[in-house]
């Protein structure tokens, strides 16, 4: 009965933060990241299989088109500016369904990690036109993201855990964890 679709607005992100999404999201948890500057951290890169980028001067559009996907149908949206990011897609397993209109250069992507799936968006939410398309895309991949990956038992809860043990003893210790 839990929504666990996390939203992500700005890419300022700190190692510990990143750390815990990418955990979560591996168990089964969504992710909607909503971009807005370059993303410089190479992990990123891989937990998100794209590059986030400042677009060229010469791709800078308002018009994005929105692909059909499980989360969308085709249509198209006019940005209030014109978009300043686009992204370079660096995993095979993500999928584009976003795209600037004229120069076709990436602006909205899906990808699975683990057992959670990532939808990445390049674009300000401020629009002229068409606003209903990307509020019906981000409805339809919270619907789907969401699902029950927790029993309703929190003592099995999937939480990450890391233990250091150190023995400052001179013999060998025998310890068991349960």
């Amino acid at each position: 009965g839990y929504s666990n679709v996390s939203i992500v607005f700005g890419s300022m992100l700190g190692r510990i933060m990143r750390d815990e999404l990418k955990e979560r999201v591996w168990h089964g948890e969504g992710l909607i990241y909503i971009v807005d500057n370059p993303i410089q951290a190479t992990d990123m890169e891989e937990f998100l299989g794209v590059r986030i980028k400042p677009a060229p001067g010469n791709a800078r559009e308002s018009k994005i088109q929105i692909l059909p996907s499980d989360f969308s149908s085709e249509s198209d949206i006019e940005l209030s500016q014109k978009n300043q990011l686009v992204f370079n897609q660096v995993a095979s397993d993500v999928t584009i369904i976003g795209q600037t209109l004229q120069k076709k250069y990436p602006v909205i992507g899906y990808k699975p990690y683990g057992k959670g799936n990532i939808l990445i968006i390049s674009i300000p939410l401020q629009f002229k036109s068409n606003s209903a398309a990307v509020s019906k895309l981000l409805l339809n991949a919270i619907a789907s993201f969401s699902k029950d990956i927790y029993s309703e038992n929190e003592l099995s809860r999937l939480l990450p855990l890391h233990i250091l043990l150190k023995n400052k003893a001179d013999s060998e210790k025998t310890i068991t964890v349960k």
